[in-house]
């Protein structure tokens, strides 16, 4: 199976390239990577033939070349920042909103069949906080498209080794470690490592491509944690 990934620089996008290899070892990567985040990743990390990044400006459709594309019919979308990190409310809507919609409103028109997505525990069109309103909004828009299959992945507090600094990741860790999150019937809340989301992408894809699933299914992070069991 060939798959697009835009997201790649990210915690979970960089999991997805390591992993995919290992899931679909007949399968091509192609990572669309952004003009502004290209000069802080580094392409060489991941060593596979199975794998190719191309650059381009997400702002412009017209870079999004189909000639890397051959016979890939799936849209991988981990893109993720904060508003901290964004700088505004506006720019985090652009990078979790409106790029994720519109790599999606493009894949149907080049005849992809599938899109996996990673949102947010808590995702709501109506919530009062912003973040999780803007992830349940997308999710909405999404839904209205005709995807053959969409499956939206929504974890808890993600951890992983990130370059940034984030206190609410470290008090996560602390968390996972010292609450029995299962004893009390937690597990939708309990953080999340980012191997294991991507892990139940990849499985969940794999699953989709030899039975028939639902046009939408939605992942909380009890189900991922499930999901996505290292192979043995």
């Amino acid at each position: 199976m060939n798959s697009l990934l835009i997201g790649g620089s990210g915690l979970v996008g960089s999991w997805v390239i390591q992993l995919y290899p290992t899931y679909f070892p007949m399968g091509q990567l192609v990572v669309f990577i952004r003009k502004s985040a290209s000069s802080s990743f580094n392409s060489q990390n991941f060593q596979s033939q199975n794998i190719q990044f191309v650059e381009v400006d997400f702002d412009d459709e017209s870079t999004w070349d189909r000639k890397y594309l051959s016979n890939t019919e799936t849209l991988i979308c981990t893109l993720g920042t904060t508003i901290k990190k964004a700088g505004s409310k506006q720019a985090f809507r652009k990078v979790d909103y409106d790029y994720p919609l519109a790599f999606a409103k493009w894949s149907l028109k080049h005849s992809f069949k599938r899109m996996s997505i990673v949102t947010a525990m808590g995702s709501n069109s109506k919530s009062g906080i912003f973040y999780s309103q803007v992830k349940g909004e997308l999710e909405e828009e999404l839904a209205k498209l005709e995807i053959q299959n969409l499956s939206i992945f929504q974890p808890s507090l993600i951890l992983g080794d990130r370059k940034e600094r984030r206190i609410g990741e470290e008090i996560g860790k602390i968390a996972a470690g010292i609450i029995p999150f299962s004893l009390f019937g937690l597990d939708k809340i309990k953080p999340i490592q980012a191997e294991v989301i991507s892990r139940a992408i990849l499985a969940n894809l794999q699953t989709s491509i030899i039975s028939n699933i639902p046009n939408i299914q939605i992942f909380e992070s009890d189900a991922i944690q499930k999901f996505a069991k290292p192979e043995t």
